[in-house]
């Protein structure tokens, strides 16, 4: 507040004032009319403010006359308490916030801009104002300190192929380029050694996408049922996910990773059920067995391992301040470049934020970590073709039934114990698949090998392949056995 306009005026430029003051006041708020106290809501910060905490702000926004008293004397009202009270344009009264990423052009090759009338409040047009600007003289060359870091938490020499490093590297691009495209998978960085570098990703995205649109919390955080560190964020960085131990946080994380709403509970905004899911997490741990795969082919989870020596302080400082000074805008430029905000960069090399990431070998360490002991059983027997896993598929009452004789002694010894209910589960973690085509009882399978040509087959074709001794579909088709 500060000091009074001049008391002699007339009723136009007293008008002029108010309709300044309302235009300065709504310029940087807008009223949040929630099922709560209503709140002003800064544009520029997001913060929330009561009725008294507004009063009390300066704005440096004159008090305006809005009358006269008896005698003649004009009467003052405080700028902020008038354009409390004030009903319509232009003041913006919000009931609802909602945080929906959005493309960086429209159709029509412009910025998508906010309508500062609309009830609905995207928060997104506030936060992305933190998004690097492209600086598209960059070469690739430039960004190299950056490429070879992705390459270093991907598994370095040990990452065949750079398959690791495409898949990290697409996801990156995807997140600073496509927004409003969500990847249904989250990469998981792993590491034995702690200080390798897993903390300092978080903070080259921070850099790119704004440090309002990314979060780190720690695991442990994630069992309160307020949600302020996930929403609204578009990233979030969990350091040790293998804290997350529980069955319902660990459940509800699965389903943040790859449903499309989410409910959010966040103080000071209303509970909402079906609210649009843009969120991605980036897990770190130095725990093998930090996530559960339900098998090797689970889609949630880019496994990656760095196997690499602990960063010395001056290392994570040189990556870091190379992102935050000019380093961030240079990735951004060469993402748009190869990839362009379109995505057909993606398409070209055959990345899909929708698909499946790919079975890493770090992936496969981690499957085999978080076995339980009757899938590890099996698994050894499938690699050793031993029966009854000399062929290629079977119906799950023989299995039991042959396991249960023949592997009777070996079974007893390790405390395992083998029938419908346990071993279903344990197939899956060994990587079988189940094939049902049929719901008539003997025509559904589990298949160990070559499960893509079985599932070609007829239920009858795969029931005849069941019940013959030994061979493999190779084998019986003149083929080599895989």
């Amino acid at each position: 507040m500060s000091a009074a306009v001049t008391p002699a005026m007339g009723v136009d430029v007293m008008k002029q004032r108010m309709e300044q003051a309302l235009m300065d006041v709504s310029d940087r708020f807008f009223l949040f009319a929630s099922d709560r106290d209503p709140q002003a809501v800064e544009y520029a910060t997001g913060k929330h403010f009561s009725k008294g905490s507004f009063k009390a702000l300066d704005l440096e926004i004159p008090d305006v006359q809005v009358g006269t008293h008896a005698n003649g004397s004009p009467r003052y009202m405080d700028a902020q308490d008038f354009w409390w009270e004030h009903k319509g344009y232009p003041k913006r009264v919000v009931t609802a916030m909602t945080f929906e990423p959005l493309p960086h052009v429209g159709a029509d090759g412009k910025q998508i801009e906010d309508d500062r009338m609309s009830p609905t409040y995207n928060m997104w047009f506030r936060l992305r104002e933190g998004m690097v600007k492209p600086d598209l003289s960059a070469t690739s060359a430039d960004i190299e300190p950056f490429t070879r870091f992705l390459g270093r938490l991907a598994g370095g020499a040990r990452d065949e192929g750079g398959v690791g490093l495409k898949a990290l590297l697409c996801w990156t691009a995807s997140l600073y380029l496509r927004p409003h495209i969500k990847i249904l998978h989250v990469p998981v960085l792993h590491s034995p050694e702690e200080g390798v570098g897993k903390s300092a990703f978080i903070e080259l995205l921070r850099a790119m996408l704004g440090s309002g649109l990314v979060n780190s919390v720690e695991g442990a955080a994630l069992k309160s049922k307020f949600q302020s560190s996930l929403w609204p964020y578009l990233v979030v960085g969990v350091n040790e996910v293998s804290a997350v131990r529980d069955p319902d946080t660990a459940g509800r994380l699965k389903t943040l990773i790859t449903d499309p709403f989410m409910r959010i509970e966040v103080k000071q905004v209303t509970a909402h059920d079906n609210v649009p899911n843009y969120l991605q997490f980036v897990y770190t741990s130095n725990d093998l067995n930090c996530v559960a795969l339900s098998g090797i082919g689970e889609r949630r989870h880019l496994i990656l391992a760095c196997d690499e020596t602990p960063m010395t302080p001056a290392d994570y400082r040189a990556i870091v301040g190379w992102m935050q000074n000019g380093g961030a805008a240079k990735v951004a430029g060469v993402l748009v470049k190869t990839f362009g905000y379109d995505g057909k960069g993606f398409e070209s090399i055959g990345w899909d934020a929708k698909a499946r990431p790919p079975v890493t070998d770090a992936k496969l360490d981690m499957f085999e970590e978080s076995m339980s002991p009757l899938a590890k059983f099996i698994k050894a027997k499938i690699d050793r073709r031993e029966k009854p896993f000399e062929k290629d598929l079977g119906d799950i009452d023989d299995l039991v039934q042959i396991l249960s004789l023949d592997s009777q002694a070996v079974l007893a010894a390790q405390k395992l114990t083998v029938n419908k209910d346990t071993l279903p589960p344990a197939l899956r973690q060994a990587g079988v698949t189940h094939i049902r085509t049929s719901r008539v009882k003997g025509y559904a399978h589990w298949c160990w090998r070559n499960a893509a040509e079985w599932g070609k087959k007829t239920p009858q074709e795969r029931r005849d392949h069941a019940a013959r001794p030994g061979a493999s579909l190779h084998a019986i088709e003149g083929g080599k056995q895989p």
